[in-house]
C-alpha cells in the first residue's frame, strides 16, 4: 500500500487534455468582443471579468466511443462522457459525436458544438444509453474509414437521415477517444488519426494509440 501510494500518478483530466490539444490545437479567442451568451469568470480575490468570443473552432470533428459490453454502467458512462465532453468544449469543436459500441455500433449520436451538462442529461433521460454484449473496437475504425472517403458503410441502418449526413459532413475526427475495458479484438493497423484508450481497467492491453486510465466511481 505504501508502495502504491508513494507512486507518481498519471492525472488522467490533463492527460486527455493534453491529447486533445496535441490532436487539434488551441481555439484562438477574440479580444475585441466579449462571449455570446456572455460568460463571466471570477478569480478568488479579483473582480469579475467577461470571457472572451472564440475566434473560431480549434477542430473540426472530436469523436467518442462508448463500450457498451456491461464492462461500464450506463451511469458511469454518462458521467465520463460529461467530462470528456467538458474538456473537449475548450477546443470548440464545430462535432462532438458519440457512438456506442459492443460487437456491433448500436447508435450514433451527433452534437453540434459542445452541448452544455445540463442538454447532456436532458438528451440522455430521453435516450437511453443503449447496451449490449461481448465486445470489437473493429466497427467504429470501419466505418470512420468509410466516412472518411465520404461514405456511410457501417453507420447503424436504424440511423436517421440527418444523423448519416451529419457524420458524413463531420468526416475523419481530429482525435477519438474510445472508452472501455481494453478487453476485445483491435483493428490490424492504427487509423490516420489519434486515439486515445479511456481504459477503466489497468489490466487492458492495446496494440497501438495513446492510453490513460480512469475510476469512474471517482465521478459518480
Amino acid at each position: 500500500m505504501t508502495k502504491v501510494a508513494r507512486a507518481p500518478g498519471v492525472d488522467w483530466r490533463s492527460y486527455i487534455q493534453g491529447f486533445l490539444a496535441r490532436a487539434a490545437g488551441n481555439s484562438a479567442y477574440n479580444f475585441a468582443k466579449p462571449a455570446r451568451p456572455p460568460m463571466v469568470r471570477e478569480l478568488l480575490g479579483e473582480q469579475p471579468f467577461f470571457m472572451p468570443e472564440r475566434g473560431g473552432h480549434g477542430c473540426n470533428h472530436v469523436m467518442v466511443v462508448g463500450d457498451v459490453s456491461g464492462s461500464i454502467g450506463e451511469a458511469e458512462h454518462r458521467a465520463i462522457l460529461s467530462s470528456l465532453v467538458e474538456m473537449a468544449g475548450d477546443l470548440n469543436p464545430k462535432t462532438i459525436s458519440v457512438a456506442w459500441c459492443c460487437t456491433q455500433i448500436h447508435r450514433i449520436d451527433m452534437f453540434e458544438g459542445t452541448p452544455g451538462a445540463d442538454m447532456l442529461d436532458e438528451f440522455y433521460a430521453r435516450n437511453p444509453i443503449p447496451r449490449g454484449g461481448g465486445t470489437s473496437f473493429i466497427p467504429p475504425f470501419t466505418m470512420m474509414e468509410s466516412v472518411g472517403q465520404g461514405g456511410a458503410a457501417g453507420i447503424p441502418a436504424s440511423s436517421s437521415q440527418d444523423t448519416i449526413s451529419a457524420l458524413v459532413a463531420a468526416g475523419t475526427p481530429d482525435g477519438l477517444i474510445y472508452v472501455t475495458d481494453l478487453d476485445g479484438p483491435f483493428p490490424a493497423d492504427a487509423p490516420g488519426y489519434p486515439v486515445l484508450w479511456v481504459s477503466v481497467d489497468q489490466r487492458g492491453r492495446h496494440p497501438w494509440g495513446e492510453r490513460v486510465d480512469i475510476n469512474p466511481q471517482e465521478l459518480l
